[in-house]
């Protein structure tokens, strides 16, 4: 067992907000599904519209094979997609977990509307339980989905580390405990989402993993030789490796909200910390897409899988 003296004072809080919260805060009262869209506003509709193309002649020629995604209020064109491409409406993907009655804390749109999100805690599933005295976590699920193909209905399990305001997506490193699962648009997709009460099931399965991987970082050892050997192999060549290598280096050593300075999960908090808050560009959509499916995710969880191999 790791000697509890690298463990950062529980007392310690960060003044830093998690980037929902920015992008598009909710009121502190309980919300209906409704009242959620609104205010995230994502209570608008889309549909598909018939499309045609130019002719050398000149003259408009119809196709079948295309469809136009096209927002209904703006008359904005969203995408080209096939003739099989499934809609799926912002209120009905949200609507296919209100049966298990989250708490809604935020919603809000990307890309100018084309995709659209919501951040739920789950009945029953507000921290990680086995580390509440050790590093407390909040649990949070994002549930978002696209009206550009870029991305299917996804729901990620979030947990939100309370010391340092921190997203740590980490995959379970478990089998059979996912951190996001999807539902693609095509086939019966209305049908696939009736199933939210496995939502739950899944969340708390990877709320499990997830404890029980951090623990195991939180109890390997890790000196700054080490630290450095796996950052150099996770951060990308350039002429600003080393300087950012040296800099979440640098916040391991010393930065009381990230702690735990002679461990891996330290390394893994404090390169968690630089790639949310110090990157150069980042920004409140940045981060949260980022930790959901971007660069954050893909660094935090090389570090994590580097030190656990170790």
């Amino acid at each position: 067992m790791t000697d509890t003296s690298i463990y950062a004072e529980p007392n310690l809080v960060s003044t830093r907000e998690a980037p929902w919260m920015k992008i598009g805060k909710l009121a502190d009262d309980v919300l209906t599904v409704d009242q959620a869209l609104a205010a995230g506003g994502l209570n608008f509709t889309v549909s598909l519209r018939d499309i045609q193309y130019a002719s050398r002649a000149p003259s408009w020629i119809p196709t079948a094979k295309r469809m136009a995604v096209v927002r209904d209020d703006t008359e904005e064109l969203f995408e080209v997609v096939s003739k099989d491409y499934q809609i799926v409406q912002f209120p009905d993907a949200v609507r296919f977990i209100e049966e298990i009655h989250p708490q809604f804390v935020a919603a809000g749109t990307l890309k100018g509307g084309r995709q659209g999100f919501v951040v739920v805690k789950l009945p029953g599933l507000s921290t990680v339980q086995q580390l509440a005295n050790v590093d407390p976590h909040e649990l949070f699920a994002v549930l978002r989905t696209s009206h550009d193909r870029t991305r299917a209905v996804e729901l990620s399990v979030m947990p939100l580390r309370g010391m340092c305001m921190n997203m740590l997506p980490l995959n379970s490193f478990s089998k059979g405990a996912k951190q996001r699962w999807a539902i693609t648009h095509a086939g019966k997709v209305t049908e696939r989402l009736a199933q939210a009460s496995q939502a739950v099931h899944e969340a708390e399965v990877y709320a499990t993993a997830y404890a029980e991987t951090a623990q195991r970082l939180i109890e390997r050892g890790m000196t700054p030789d080490d630290g450095k050997k796996i950052l150099e192999t996770v951060i990308r060549k350039s002429p600003k490796q080393e300087e950012t290598v040296n800099r979440i280096l640098s916040i391991w050593a010393s930065d009381p909200t990230v702690g735990f300075c002679e461990s891996a999960w330290g390394l893994i908090n404090a390169t968690s910390s630089y790639m949310q808050w110090e990157r150069r560009g980042g920004s409140d959509a940045s981060r949260l897409t980022g930790a959901l499916s971007g660069a954050i995710y893909t660094t935090v969880n090389r570090v994590a899988a580097r030190a656990l191999s170790r």
